[in-house]
């Protein structure tokens, strides 16, 4: 069950390419999007805790890792929970983007 909710999906030049190059699926990719809106990625405890933690005060980001999606770490991140129900901003955030570790 998701725990929040996102406005936008963007993916980075890298992530792009390597579903072109079918080194990754679109499978794999919306399996690592549906653990990381239920917060179980592969982060560590701590990690998770201040997932947890934005998650319930819709305050800050979420940053969930996936360790192994076909050999390569994959990060996705959801940033801006607090302006999803803003009246200026809430149409456009929060947003959530998928990349590798190297174009953080």
């Amino acid at each position: 069950m998701k725990k929040f909710i996102t406005r936008g999906i963007y993916m980075t030049c890298g992530i792009k390419e390597d579903i072109k190059r079918e080194e990754l699926s679109m499978k794999d990719i919306q399996s690592c999007l549906d653990r990381h809106f239920e917060n179980k990625g592969d982060e560590c405890l701590q990690d998770k805790g201040y997932n947890h933690y934005a998650i319930k005060h819709k305050e800050g980001r979420v940053f969930s890792v996936f360790k192994d999606v076909k050999g390569k770490k994959i990060y996705i991140i959801t940033d801006g929970l607090h302006l999803a129900d803003d009246p200026e901003h809430g149409r456009t955030y929060p947003m959530t983007t998928i990349l590798y570790p190297e174009e953080y």
